[in-house]
């Protein structure tokens, strides 16, 4: 899993404080994001597949319980893809805007949380 962050300026925002959602992804949260989604019950979460579109809500319902606004009013941002055929597939878009001297800055955190999915060698798909 690929987990990148970026830093940008942009009017601010109200939003929850930074360090009330540090707070919240102690190791013990962080483990138990990491075991659901790559739990087998995910099938590899291939792009394209409801396994993906499930840890895709998975991911927009932690964002929304830590107070993160949606980069986009739903969280997902869906878009297709030719991969064989035309799938769909969502980035979840959470942004945490700064506060106090960092207000105007905003950190945003993306995953790259799709796989190849389930038995990829196969010619069969999982869905």
């Amino acid at each position: 899993m690929l987990l990148a962050s970026y830093g940008c300026d942009s009017a601010a925002r109200e939003s929850v404080a930074p360090d009330e959602v540090t707070d919240l992804l102690d190791d013990g949260a962080m483990l138990a994001h990491l075991e659901f989604l790559a739990d087998d019950s995910l099938y590899g979460r291939r792009a394209g597949s409801t396994h993906e579109l499930q840890a895709a809500e998975y991911i927009k319902q932690e964002f929304m319980s830590y107070g993160l606004e949606g980069g986009v009013p739903s969280y997902l941002q869906s878009f297709d893809f030719d991969f064989g055929g035309i799938l769909t597939s969502q980035n979840v878009l959470g942004v945490l805007t700064g506060h106090g001297s960092l207000a105007g800055q905003w950190v945003i955190v993306g995953a790259h949380y799709d796989h190849l999915g389930f038995n990829q060698i196969s010619s069969d798909s999982v869905e």
